[in-house]
């Protein structure tokens, strides 16, 4: 079987949940803004407004599509005219 590994870490669930920072530098209030935003995602997949299967390929997507955003390398060419 040829199976991807998924990987991912606090710093990727953080900003799923909406995190704009480095989650080491997140004051109080955004971690409890975001433990508020899994708990609500937890609610609806426990009255099963929505599958579990979907809730994570949603998040799969969300880190795969983060990580080939943070791999475009831009270079900046200046035309001397």
């Amino acid at each position: 079987m040829n199976m991807k590994e998924f990987d991912y870490d606090e710093q990727d669930i953080y900003e799923y949940f909406g995190g704009d920072k480095e989650i080491l530098k997140a004051d109080k209030y955004s971690l409890l803004a975001i433990i508020g935003g899994m708990s609500g995602m937890l609610e609806l997949l426990w009255h099963k407004e929505i599958p579990l299967d979907r809730a994570f390929e949603d998040f799969k997507k969300f880190v795969m599509d983060k990580r080939e955003l943070e791999n475009i390398q831009v270079e900046v060419v200046e035309d001397e005219a």
